[in-house]
């Protein structure tokens, strides 16, 4: 059927009408979704709060967000509209932290610096006194024979020795510090040609040590200790070969404490300290094996840059500013939708009225369905707009007249307005856009507050790891000097009380360590709440900056020992009576102190430096220093030999002697040689390769190469053969030294032996003493052919090749003088330059400002409510007429115009005068505020640049006082030995010690802290998305001065809404000139001690201050 074209019935018309109003009743009954309204609320404050900060300091970050990240513990997996109730059952380790990224080491490398690197160093470590091979300590060049304190210059190893019984040394503790005189040399195996000079002596004193223990152990009271060294010595050969030949090389250097030293530390503490390696080189020592891994902490290390990561993550203080930011925000997408047209509150809908009347007998049934719609728009001028729409509909069934239907209209526009109070009206508005600036800057300021504090904790933390590590070191110290004093009481050299005064020490220095250890564990915990995770969650700090701090600490007191070793040196050599031997001992300290610099540098730059010329030099400066001591030892032998009776002790004692300066010169023409080898070695090599090239031939190239291996092999034969010949002689001296000892006990314990049975005793000792002593001399001749040197003979030689010496090394150790800063590169901002910075750049105060204009405008406020009230209305109204029931039929002829003004007298406004005066006082008050925020801001400046200051003073001062108690300990410690100190003494140098390098730590972490907290006081500190200051380790990087308002802080006061129309009154606000920032310095007299001032006036015309005054204009 065609339907086309055909009208719809008007009963249907009626039903698809009612159904269609049925539906929208349903819609707009039950409302949109919560997650409609949530999503809306979220992108009217995002863009409320990106309007106020977008091209400003105090932009939030390109991911800002209230909703926690699902990695963060504050994730709640629930529905975010209807979210679930927690269990209420607490819950351990139940947050895992998300994977950490990897940190590159370059991101705080310093600089390069001057020194420019080779591809090869020749490792050979011959810069340390104390590494000196087969167990020899090697002379202290720097000490004077007739001044046994070695007073002027540095003192570095002691040559102790002294008498004692025969079999003293199988008496004494394992693990005891023993005399010099004891068996230093014992017979080695001869050592494998096919190993490198280093690795034969490397393995050597692994044996001597390992003999000397198996010698000990049987009869100390600690053999089962080093029994049980022993065995794990020789368990498992093939594991960790790496970590074994470290603890080899650490094991030859020093003897190792005993384990009851470990046994007393609780195994938490010891993981602290197994962090270290020199701890763990420590415990190799101890133990005979590496720590293992069970021992360390195997909780994730954390770097500055995943704990502030982990704080942005979890932080319940930084979700709180977040939510506070975004409340912020939600107030003023409420306020500015009231200057919208939008329907009313709650004065929009239908309602339906039953009702069932009874009078006279007679029963009335009507329905009321009354309906509104109204809309409202608040206007700029503070005038309110309302227009209502109201149907009334009333059916009335079985009344007199059977059903009837009365539906009337109206349509009512309203207008209201304020003559003399409108500003307030305009207040919410202006309010709630000024607000959201201040809390955007509030949320970044504490966003830069954030990773302030939580560096600052940081450095703390690792500061604190630093101390754990120093007083690790001074403990071991401690404990190897109760060591030698337990030895030297059994031989009577010592008294009770100065083995009790260490002891004490030692117990004190354990105490250290344990408390250092909790305050750290403490501090740890302190770390996680702030951060926002579980106190129970294992955590570490990645240690890779201390390193570098502490290597750059190092480096500074370096440079200082380098600086009062070149004083020493020219001090000796412009004195009267000039040493050549203490000259020479002060070239080596420094040769030996610029090698060190040169592997620090090394270490710090991450580039290869060569320091084989300096490590050349320095044993040719040995070789020199041990042929003045041969002179005169020499020269004391042929003054007893002078005698018409020479006594034969005397003269074996001074063969000994000679016998020994021998040995150490032999040693060092060793080194030499082979240092020589491998240089050559390597110029062939180079040689080769360009020859080679030149040839075009490979046949040529390998012929060559096959020669060279051959020269190779023969230079490591010929290095093993002077080695052999070494060991040989160092066999013989110290059985020289064992029968002359065993001679003496028998002389002294037999009374009544036979004379010329002790003559020929002493007739063969003298004989073996000269035999050993000429084959030495001619040994060291030989070798001294070997390298091409003329030995000097007379004081005039050994004068004129010190100072030549001298000369030489000083003028080169000029450029080894620039690392005293260790990094801290001074802030070179002034200080009236600094507090106009701050007062023209802080967040903070230009809030306070603002909150001064807030109070400035209460004041108009209160004062309009002291006048009258005016008030101008006017309203329309057209309706439909009556009994037509045309819902929508508007006619004027059925219309009401209303117009009025109502008229309040100030009469009464004693509450409205209080207000008024009460607004004044808090103008006042805010007002005053300012002055105080200004004055505490200049105050924070002041402090932090004194601070600043003072640490670099007190850095310099402690790293001056590093490097003379390192002397001091060294020298004092060979005092002790010499007998002309007593333990007292160094127990006080090593406190010394421990408190400078303390200090130098300390100052220099108390410096990046300071230097931190001066850019936030500055707000010239800018942190990233990430929440990182990227300038943190850039320490060269300078706060720029600011000495006017920028422009993002313009007006001063604020700005008011573009569109509100404000008064007269209000609008001076905006005319408010921002003026000229002014330094008025008054002229200070200089004794008054402001040197800041002086220092200022004094830079006015170098070129930063042009820069800054250009930066100014």
């Amino acid at each position: 059927m065609d339907v086309i074209g055909k009208e719809i019935p008007y009963v249907n018309r009626k039903w698809i009408l009612g159904l269609l109003l049925i539906l929208a009743a349903c819609v707009c009954a039950t409302g949109c979704s919560r997650d409609h309204y949530r999503i809306r609320a979220d992108n009217d404050a995002y863009s409320r709060i990106l309007e106020k900060s977008q091209c400003t300091p105090w932009a939030v970050p390109s991911d800002h967000s209230v909703y926690p990240a699902p990695d963060s513990r504050l994730y709640q997996p629930t529905c975010v509209n209807d979210p679930r109730l927690p269990s209420p059952s607490p819950q351990l380790y139940a947050y895992e932290l998300p994977e950490l990224p990897e940190h590159k080491a370059s991101r705080f490398i310093p600089r390069q610096s001057s020194f420019e690197g080779k591809s090869n160093i020749t490792p050979t470590g011959v810069g340390e006194p104390s590494s000196a091979p087969l167990g020899r300590p090697p002379k202290n060049e720097g000490q004077d024979k007739n001044d046994p304190t070695g007073e002027g210059l540095e003192l570095t190893v002691a040559k102790v020795s002294y008498s004692k019984p025969p079999g003293a040394a199988a008496d004494s503790a394992p693990n005891e510090l023993q005399p010099a005189t004891q068996t230093e040399l014992l017979p080695k195996p001869k050592p494998d040609p096919n190993k490198s000079f280093e690795e034969l002596l490397r393995s050597g004193l692994k044996k001597d040590q390992d003999s000397q223990k198996g010698q000990d152990s049987q009869t100390s009271s600690d053999s089962n200790e080093m029994a049980d060294t022993a065995e794990q010595d020789n368990k498992d050969p093939d594991e960790d070969k790496e970590a074994d030949e470290e603890t080899q090389e650490v094991q030859a250097n020093q003897v190792p404490l005993p384990r009851s030293y470990w046994e007393t530390i609780p195994i938490e503490c010891l993981s602290r300290m197994f962090e270290f390696k020199s701890v763990r080189d420590e415990y190799a020592r101890s133990f005979g094996s590496p720590v293992k891994e069970s021992q360390l902490d195997p909780s994730p290390r954390l770097a500055l840059e995943d704990i502030i990561s982990l704080t942005l993550l979890n932080s319940r203080e930084l979700q709180t500013q977040k939510e506070a930011l975004y409340r912020v925000a939600l107030t003023l997408t409420l306020q500015r939708f009231a200057y919208q047209l939008k329907p009313s509150v709650g004065n929009n809908g239908s309602s339906a009225g039953y009702i069932h009347n009874r009078s006279g007998g007679e029963e009335v049934n009507t329905l009321g369905l009354p309906t509104n719609f109204q809309l409202e728009k608040m206007l700029y001028t503070g005038g309110d707009f309302i227009g209502r729409f109201a149907n009334d509909v009333l059916l009335t069934f079985n009344g007199p007249q059977g059903f009837t239907a009365d539906v009337g209209s109206e349509l009512l526009f309203s207008f209201s307005q304020s003559l003399l109070q409108r500003d307030v009206q305009l207040e919410s508005l202006t309010q709630a856009e000024r607000d959201v600036v201040y809390a955007a800057r509030d949320f970044t300021r504490f966003r830069k507050e954030l990773f302030v504090q939580q560096a600052s904790d940081y450095y703390s933390l690792i500061r604190q790891f630093r101390q754990i590590e120093i007083q690790c070191q001074n403990y071991f110290t401690l404990a190897r000097e109760f060591n030698q004093r337990s030895v030297e009481i059994k031989y009577g050299m010592a008294a009770r009380t100065q083995l009790d005064q260490v002891e004490q020490q030692v117990i004190n220095g354990r105490q250290s360590i344990l408390s250092s250890c909790t305050n750290l564990e403490n501090a740890l915990d302190s770390l996680k709440i702030r951060m926002g995770i579980p106190t129970e969650q294992p955590l570490n700090i990645d240690l890779s900056e201390l390193d570098l701090l502490t290597l750059r600490d190092e480096l500074a007191v370096n440079a200082e020992l380098i600086e009062r070793t070149r004083t020493r040196i020219r001090r000796e050599i412009n004195a009267e009576s000039r040493s050549a031997f203490v000259v020479l001992g002060g070239v080596s300290q420094l040769a030996e102190q610029m090698v060190d610099s040169i592997h620090l540098r090394e270490k710090l730059s991450d580039q290869p430096l060569d320091s084989t010329d300096l490590e050349n030099r320095l044993l040719e400066l040995r070789i020199e220093a041990a042929d003045i001591d041969i002179a005169e030892d020499r020269s004391v032998l042929d003054q007893e030999l002078a005698d018409e009776a020479p006594d034969s002790t005397k003269v074996i004692q001074r063969r000994r002697d000679v016998s020994q300066e021998l040995l150490r010169k032999v040693l060092w023409q060793i080194r030499r040689l082979d240092q020589t080898g491998k240089i050559d070695q390597e110029q062939d090599e180079d040689d080769q390769s360009i020859d080679g090239q030149q040839a075009g031939g490979k046949q040529q190239a390998g012929d060559e190469k096959g020669q060279s291996d051959q020269q190779d092999d023969s230079q490591s034969e010929e290095v093993t053969g002077w080695i052999n010949l070494y060991e040989a002689f160092g066999d013989r001296l110290v059985d020289l030294e064992d029968s002359f000892l065993n001679a003496i006990f028998k002389e002294q314990s037999s009374a009544g032996s036979d004379v010329n049975e002790v003559q020929d005793a002493e007739s063969r000792l003298i004989q073996a003493a000269l035999t050993l002593q000429e084959d030495l001399q001619s040994f060291a001749d030989q070798l001294d052919e070997r390298l091409g040197r003329v030995a000097a003979t007379d004081d005039a030689g050994f004068d004129e090749r010190a100072i030549e010496f001298a000369n030489e090394l000083m003028r080169e150790s000029e450029r080894f003088r620039d690392g005293a800063s260790g990094g801290l590169a001074p802030i070179e901002i002034a200080m009236d330059e600094a507090m106009m910075t701050a007062l023209v750049q802080r967040f903070d105060l230009m809030n306070q400002r603002g909150f001064l204009a807030d109070d400035w405008r209460q004041i108009k406020y209160a004062a309009d409510d002291l006048k009258s009230i005016l008030n101008l209305t006017a309203s329309q109204s057209i309706r439909t007429r009556s009994g037509e029931n045309q819902p929508f039929d508007f006619n004027f002829d059925d219309s009401t115009t209303r117009v009025g003004v109502s008229l309040d007298l100030p009469f009464n406004r004693r509450a409205q005068r209080n207000q008024f005066r009460a607004s004044l006082f808090n103008y006042q008050r805010t007002l005053r505020n300012v002055m105080q925020l200004e004055d505490n801001i200049k105050l924070a400046i002041r402090r932090d640049l004194r601070s600043l200051k003072l640490n670099g003073q007190q850095y310099a001062n402690d790293i001056a006082g590093a490097a003379l108690a390192s002397e001091r300990v060294t020298g004092t410690e060979l005092e002790v030995r010499s007998g002309f100190a007593t333990s007292r003494d160094f127990l006080e140098s090593q406190q010394a010690y421990v408190q400078a390098i303390s200090g130098v730590a300390s100052d220099h972490i108390n410096y990046i802290v300071g230097r931190l907290q001066l850019f936030l006081d500055l707000e010239s500190l800018t942190v990233g998305d990430n929440g990182f200051w990227e300038q943190l380790y850039d320490e060269q990087h300078q706060p720029m001065p600011q000495y006017q308002l920028p422009s993002y802080a313009r007006p001063g006061y604020g700005r008011l809404h573009a569109n509100l129309k404000y008064s007269k009154l209000i609008n001076r606000m905006r005319c408010v000139p921002d003026g000229v920032s002014v330094i008025n310095a008054p002229e200070r007299d200089q004794a008054l001690g402001d040197q800041g001032m002086i220092e200022q006036r004094q830079s006015l015309d170098s070129p930063l201050s042009a820069e800054r005054a250009s930066v100014q204009k």
